[in-house]
């Protein structure tokens, strides 16, 4: 499995029926890359710093999976190298926000180190999660 770069309108997704709106969102964040296993693209992350859910840091906007390569390891692995890269960079937070009844991606959270630190806002839909170098 590595990231790469490239071109997203091989993939599609219930969230963006169309490769055009699938490109588009990618299109709107700093860092975005696929992830790619046995030569096919299975999913794709995207991730900023000095966004404004988290100044002076960095915030992961999305991480997306194909179903069927889910509970396999992937996410952490980009979790894992999206905080490396952050290291580099010298920031000295990332965040994230998951849904509330997102017990397994929440429990990875916790195993890398991430605090939740509540909610987002009064509609008690999403935690926010943060995890400082």
């Amino acid at each position: 499995m590595y990231v790469a770069n490239g071109d997203p309108y091989t993939m599609s997704d219930r969230r963006f029926p169309d490769a055009g709106s699938y490109a588009q969102y990618l299109n709107g964040h700093q860092n975005k890359e696929f992830i790619v296993f046995e030569n096919r693209r299975v999913g794709f992350y995207a991730y900023s710093f000095n966004h404004t859910k988290n100044p002076e840091g960095g915030y992961v906007h999305m991480i997306y999976l194909d179903d069927k390569y889910r509970a396999k390891g992937y996410g952490r692995y980009v979790l894992n190298k999206t905080m490396k890269h952050c290291k580099r960079e010298g920031v000295k937070s990332l965040v994230l926000h998951s849904k509330k009844g997102n017990h397994i991606n929440q429990d990875i959270y916790t195993k890398l180190g991430f605090k939740c630190l509540g909610d987002v806002d009064d509609t008690g839909f999403l935690l926010k999660w943060e995890m400082t170098f």
